[in-house]
């Protein structure tokens, strides 16, 4: 008896169906009938308000090189407005893509066109050892981000995003001719909750020094603190005037610990502060935003640290 199992999977808070069938080899009667009630399960199912998330796994015995196992596997995605309502993992994962079957004619062992399809979905003298399909549901597509690893007889690995082929512990030659049901491993992603963002830097504007005593290109300063409880590293951060010009800062710049207070020195950056008649200063994120501004006004006399409350 052919009967599915439909088995429900709790992980922690992350819950999903396992569905795992046998379809009738081969195309012949009752797999029409067969692929006819599962689409119109998934179909209804999925469809619903709330759907659970749901794997198809097993023998589906359905070949995309006949055009009505083609046919089937469409059915088995379950088509609904623009879309799909599952996604067929291994003959839309590997290439060739479903598509594309039509185009391939005959296919034997040693033609061309077998070099287009893994060693997994037939052996030296039958097509019939096709990889074993999964179908997953559309609602697990954030979930679902591994490769297929198709081992090759060289003992080579070829990736593709999909599903992991496992590779068997006896000789490929020996494991073909044992079975035509290859091992498959459907690694899911469950994350838990994610971690809330450290707390954002607050940086402002507390002086400046617009006229030092000593050389204006290398000794001008713009005193910064942090009001917040995580350190901010300079990198990135830049201070600019009224104009155009800035202060791009490098991680050479520092890192102003919470609490703490630094100075920032001009150090040959093209942004230079006003002697006479007063400037804005404007200190900007590093994701472009201006976070402060401040000003002064009249002319700076040597050595004079302006304070901004």
């Amino acid at each position: 008896m052919r009967i599915p199992w439909l088995v429900p999977v709790q992980a922690g808070s992350f819950s999903f169906d396992v569905m795992v069938l046998h379809l009738k080899s081969g195309g012949d009667p009752p797999q029409a009938d067969e692929v006819n009630a599962l689409e119109q399960f998934i179909r209804q199912r999925q469809s619903a308000m709330a759907p659970r998330h749901l794997i198809v796994s097993g023998d589906w015995n359905i070949r995309p090189d006949q055009s009505t196992g083609r046919s089937r596997l469409r059915q088995m995605m379950v088509p609904v407005a623009g879309a799909n309502l599952m996604r067929v993992l291994t003959v839309e994962e590997i290439r060739p893509a479903l598509d594309q079957w039509e185009q391939l004619g005959s296919i034997s062992f040693t033609s061309p066109v077998a070099t287009l399809v893994p060693f997994s979905h037939f052996n030296a003298t039958t097509l019939d050892t096709f990889l074993d399909h999964i179908a997953i549901s559309r609602t697990l597509d954030d979930a679902f981000d591994h490769p297929i690893q198709v081992t090759l007889a060289g003992g080579t690995n070829d990736l593709r995003p999909g599903i992991r082929v496992v590779r068997p512990l006896i000789p490929e030659a020996s494991y073909l001719n044992l079975t035509d049901h290859l091992p498959l491993v459907l690694t899911l992603r469950a994350t838990s909750a994610p971690t809330p963002p450290p707390p954002t830097a607050s940086l402002r504007i507390v002086a400046a020094l617009p006229n030092p005593v000593t050389d204006d290109t290398q000794d001008e300063e713009v005193h910064l603190h942090n009001a917040s409880a995580a350190a901010a590293p300079l990198a990135g951060w830049k201070i600019g005037d009224s104009g155009t010009s800035f202060w791009v800062l490098a991680s050479a710049d520092g890192t102003v610990q919470p609490g703490a207070t630094v100075i920032v020195r001009r150090k040959g950056r093209p942004m230079s502060l006003n002697n006479t008649g007063g400037d804005a200063i404007v200190l900007v994120n590093p994701a472009g935003t201006t976070v402060d501004q401040k000003s002064y006004s009249g002319n700076a006399a040597s050595g004079q640290l302006f304070n901004f409350n």
